[in-house]
């Protein structure tokens, strides 16, 4: 049988349709002078009070790529929560450390930067909802990116009283 719906374009605009995304998912293009970066996220209620935030970020064409990735992380992620998936299992896997309030994962050498048309994906487990947060993208040897998606609610207090 021939395939009757191709999709054109990036394979993350399948993952979330940046037009359209559906409850609990958005995603985003990261522009800059270097290329272009789009980050996705979907999220899922496990119960429990529990969620998944299951991230994807494609290098479409940014020339350095990327070194590390960096999630808020409020005191209810745990490490064994994390993954990470480049489409292999070899050792290459990136590294994943949890302090200073954030999820980080950074690649293990600089040959395993997120490079041009690849795509990488990124979890972890949060007893936080979903809120609009600042994410960071660490291009070698330049300043950090920052995007704005769903992650963990960092908020101390329900009624904001840390304001």
């Amino acid at each position: 049988p021939f395939l009757t719906s191709l999709v054109h374009g990036p394979v993350i605009d399948h993952y979330v349709d940046p037009d359209n995304p559906a409850p609990g998912r958005d995603s985003q293009m990261v522009t800059t002078p270097d290329g272009r970066l789009r980050v996705a996220v979907r999220t899922t209620d496990l119960g429990g009070g529990q969620y998944r935030y299951h991230y994807a970020i494609m290098n479409l064409d940014h020339d350095t790529g990327i070194e590390s990735f960096s999630v808020p992380a409020p005191r209810s992620v745990q490490t064994g929560d994390t993954g990470f998936k480049d489409g292999d299992s070899t050792a290459d896997d990136w590294n994943v450390d949890i302090a200073g309030g954030m999820v980080t994962w950074t690649a293990p050498s600089a040959s395993e930067v997120l490079t041009w048309g690849v795509l990488y994906s990124f979890s972890i487990i949060a007893g936080d909802s979903p809120e609009p947060s600042t994410l960071v993208l660490t291009p070698p040897a330049s300043a950090d990116l920052t995007v704005t998606l769903l992650a963990p609610d960092a908020t101390i207090f329900s009624d904001s009283f840390e304001d």
